[in-house]
């Protein structure tokens, strides 16, 4: 018998027995069963699914974009979320995929059947807690579909969320506080429970009910990190290590998720913080002090990460140069140390430092990256000296047309650069406390450079000129007296 075209593999059923031809021949009649382990595996959702079957990057923004969808909007009453019955009864055709795998799961939303759960590997300890920040890898899957819609593995980013703070469907929400820690589990979400009547097109259409296999990796208890905070200082100093690392990874993670949002400066508060809890803990053991100080070194390193985003230059060598007290051979402190000091314009230094990290990670694409980086801006600076170099050294003398040379020379500098040029050096020379202003010229052009001595001579400022290693470094100083003429 010849197979239909239209017929590929993917679209037959398994019987889970064969058929007699003969009995079939007498007209007896027989039975069609099912193989509904089989249609699961067509399906192709099981564990095993991960293989490489679609275009990793063709869905990457598909799956971002769906993983937005579905959120209620701010004005939905939650009655959208109760289910009807329209959808339990099996329609003429027969049951449907769905509909042959609900008949194996527990409904968490009885009777409504708006949330079924299969448990696929059982986990261990407590039941998650009310309001814990989880940590989850999801595949989500359209009913007729082996294909996900979303996934975190493709992604191969986890999904980390608060639970009861409505950032994400009311499904999965419901899916992980069933949940223990490790556990596999596949879910089937009514459309009332996923994406809502609208769906989120073009990817999941009207009314979708859809399934989830949601692993849950991780999860910290907000109550529990809440609690340790209300004790005074000293209860807290006291604490078991353990329960002192519990809340620490929870900040720990809140502190990354920030600083995945460029929320820098609320991110290395948060590092702070935890540096500051760690260190005043009273260790019982090596063991102990081990762990706290592996921990510390992480953090650490974080921080110091969070400070050369924020250009807090002199921080962060001061945390890398924590990390390598106990570990002289961080490759990471390494790195991070020489990108402050490139940012601080620093050259000597940071060539040392990253010279240092390559010979210990030659491969590493970040650290050759920032060599090839510091060497181009270093030769592109030395040829700037060159350019700016008599002028800065020369002293102020008469000029043939001032007026216009100044208009040339900050002509190519922003009305914005200007402004804030002035206002910066102004503050300078009006604070009685600071008696000179570095000025980082590796970081500005020759137009920029021609702009700040302008402005500063205009202020009466007086510049103070140096090359070492072949780098130029200029700092502000103010005359005597020069606080007392404040300039508005």
């Amino acid at each position: 018998m010849q197979r239909l075209e239209d017929d590929s593999p993917e679209d037959l059923v398994s019987l889970k027995q064969g058929l007699d031809l003969a009995q079939l021949q007498q007209g007896d009649g027989t039975v069609f069963e099912v193989d509904e382990n089989g249609l699961v595996e067509k399906m192709g959702i099981a564990e095993a699914q991960e293989k490489e079957y679609f275009s990793k990057e063709a869905k990457l923004a598909v799956y971002s974009s769906v993983a937005e969808c579905g959120l209620p909007d701010d004005d939905e009453s939650t009655e959208q979320y109760h289910s009807d019955d329209d959808n339990d009864t099996d329609d003429e055709s027969g049951p449907s995929p769905f509909q042959l795998l609900a008949r194996n799961m527990q409904d968490l939303t009885p009777p409504e059947g708006g949330v079924l759960k299969q448990v696929l590997k059982p986990g261990t300890g407590d039941v998650v807690p009310k309001e814990a920040f989880v940590q989850v890898h999801y595949n989500g899957y359209l009913e007729y579909s082996g294909e996900p819609f979303d996934s975190t593995r493709l992604r191969d980013r986890q999904f980390r969320f608060q639970l009861g703070k409505g950032d994400t469907i009311m499904g999965l929400e419901i899916a992980v506080s069933s949940m223990r820690k490790g556990e596999l589990a596949r879910f089937i979400f009514s459309y009332k429970y996923a994406y809502g009547e609208r769906g989120c097109p073009p990817r999941i259409g009207e009314k979708a009910d859809v399934m989830f296999e949601v692993e849950l990796l991780n999860f910290y208890d907000q109550g529990a990190v809440d609690a340790f905070y209300e004790k005074t200082e000293e209860e807290r100093r006291n604490a078991p290590l353990s329960e002192i690392l519990r809340v620490v990874q929870h900040d720990k993670q809140k502190a990354g998720e920030l600083f995945n949002k460029q929320k820098y400066r609320p991110a290395l508060n948060l590092y702070r913080k935890i540096i500051r809890t760690l260190e005043g803990v009273h260790l019982q053991n090596d063991d102990e002090e081990k762990e706290q100080q592996d921990l510390l070194q992480k953090v650490y390193l974080n921080s110091a990460n969070c400070n050369t985003k924020l250009s807090r230059n002199a921080d962060a060598v001061r945390d890398c140069k924590m990390v390598m007290e106990k570990d002289r051979n961080n490759v990471k402190a390494m790195y991070l140390r020489a990108k402050a000091l490139y940012q601080d314009g620093k050259f000597d230094g940071a060539i040392n430092w990253i010279k240092r990290a390559q010979a210990k990670s030659p491969n590493n694409t970040d650290i050759n990256n920032l060599l090839g980086k510091i060497n181009d801006d270093m030769n592109r600076f030395r040829q700037l000296e060159i350019d700016v170099c008599k002028r800065m050294f020369s002293q102020p003398g008469p000029k043939e047309d001032p007026k216009k040379e100044s208009e040339s020379s900050k002509g190519n500098c922003s009305e914005e650069f200007k402004r804030s040029s002035r206002e910066g050096l102004l503050a300078f020379k009006n604070n009685p406390n600071l008696e000179e202003m570095p000025f980082t010229v590796a970081t500005f052009s020759k137009e920029e450079i021609a702009c700040v001595l302008e402005i500063a001579e205009e202020l009466g400022l007086v510049r103070d000129v140096n090359q070492k290693g072949g780098i130029l470094t200029v700092k502000f100083l103010k005359k005597k007296g020069a606080t007392d003429d404040v300039v508005q």
